[in-house]
């Protein structure tokens, strides 16, 4: 098996194309979620381990997420705009938020139908437990197709009766349990055990919880010897960040990348209380809370650079093409697999992607709505919709403080706008 060392070493020649000899089965998937780090910290932080990864395999310098999390996991899950369904901001337990079973194909499940063995590891944040009852809420990914749900948790873990990363409460296939191993430690023992033990072409979803709050110290055996000690939040987020990639090359050492696609994404920007721009980061549609890394390795992935816009919403339809799965697409992805296989026909790209946050979650109309169509052509449109009053302001990026005026680019922005959300 050709595990991270030897593609780390073998990275600038590549490894077999997806339609060669050497893949005698479907390629097995790993999506990877970091949760909270934007893109201009995702480049500005020293990480080492992180960034070999990344120029280890093809990295998307224009990807974009929602600027919160469920909101974003519900685009890679199902493929479709959270406003459809009424997921605009994180859910909480207290709101009646339902994603109907089976109303939606989840990416969970477009492997499952294809016979792969589905594995949800780590965070969920997809499902409110009184709207589905505390039972069904047990097995929440259970019922989205994954045929294990392992050392998951509901959201923060702050929340549901735990402290931090330290003490959280844990789901694994129904049953919940206390744990107080480091939360990024327990999410890889849990997905390598499932990953080694699994025969057959598999799918994971692994989510990691770090570096979102609270901000704690990592273990030290994860940071490097000389590491000093954090001791404020911004050191402690970027520990943690310098601790998840111990835990990712600890992930990936029984993954065989030459038969073995791995997305490695973030779901949202920096936490405003750790950011280094003040109120343009996660929860803003500034680029700080939407522009976020993301990198893909695998089989026939060469090291480099896609300029491409490319949105989470993608994930699903890009998978669906590249694995040559039966499914259709959702319509609101766009498939970005031309970029990831030789195999595949150039396909239209991306001229703009959209974004949002809003509240409550729930049905339109949405008491505050904030939107951005970002385009290709470096214009970003922003609308704050807060009660009914509307503020729209054009930005030529990477300019974010002062906004342009160009009544004829603003309208062309604002059609596509409400061509998505009317």
């Amino acid at each position: 098996m050709i595990t991270l060392l030897a593609l780390l070493l073998a990275a600038p020649q590549g490894v077999d194309s997806l339609g060669s000899d050497s893949l005698e089965a479907p390629p097995h998937v790993m999506v990877v979620w970091i949760d909270d780090v934007g893109r201009r910290d995702w480049d500005d932080c020293e990480l080492p381990k992180l960034h070999r990864l990344e120029a280890s395999g093809l990295s998307f310098s224009r990807a974009y997420a929602n600027p919160y999390c469920s909101p974003t996991r519900f685009t890679a899950q199902f493929g479709v705009y959270g406003f459809r369904r009424g997921i605009v901001r994180p859910i909480r337990d207290i709101e009646a938020v339902a994603i109907p079973e089976g109303e939606l194909t989840s990416l969970g499940q477009v492997f499952k139908d294809e016979g792969f063995a589905t594995l949800q590891a780590g965070k969920w944040h997809l499902s409110s437990a009184p709207t589905m009852g505390a039972d069904e809420f047990l097995r929440a990914p259970n019922l989205f197709g994954y045929d294990d749900a392992l050392a998951w948790s509901r959201g923060n873990l702050a929340l549901d009766g735990g402290v931090g990363h330290f003490e959280w409460m844990r789901y694994d296939n129904g049953v919940k349990s206390k744990e107080t191993t480091y939360s990024a430690t327990a999410i890889v023992d849990s997905a390598r055990a499932w990953w080694r033990e699994t025969s057959g072409p598999k799918f994971a979803n692994v989510c990691f919880n770090t570096p979102h709050v609270p901000h704690e110290a990592p273990p030290r055996n994860l940071l490097p010897p000389d590491h000093p000690t954090p001791v404020t939040d911004r050191e402690k987020y970027e520990s943690a960040l310098l601790a998840l990639g111990t835990e990712l090359e600890r992930l990936l050492e029984v993954v065989d990348l030459t038969k073995t696609f791995v997305f490695v994404i973030s779901d949202n920007g920096t936490p405003g209380s750790v950011a280094r721009v003040d109120n343009r980061e996660k929860g803003s549609i500034y680029e700080g809370g939407i522009h976020v890394p993301m990198f893909v390795l695998g089989p026939g992935i060469a090291p480099g650079t896609d300029e491409r816009l490319v949105h989470t919403v993608d994930l699903q339809a890009t998978l669906i093409e590249l694995l040559g799965f039966e499914h259709v697409a959702p319509s609101d992805g766009v498939s970005f697999a031309s970029s990831l296989s030789p195999e595949i026909s150039s396909t239209p790209e991306r001229d703009w992607v959209y974004c949002e946050r809003g509240r409550p979650n729930g049905p339109r109309p949405f008491k505050k709505w904030f939107r951005t169509i970002r385009h290709k052509d470096g214009y970003k449109l922003t609308v704050r919709e807060v009660r009914g009053e509307i503020v729209e302001e054009l930005w030529l990026l990477p300019n974010e403080n002062e906004p342009v005026i160009d009544a004829k680019k603003s309208a062309e922005l604002r059609a596509i706008m409400d061509a998505v959300t009317d």
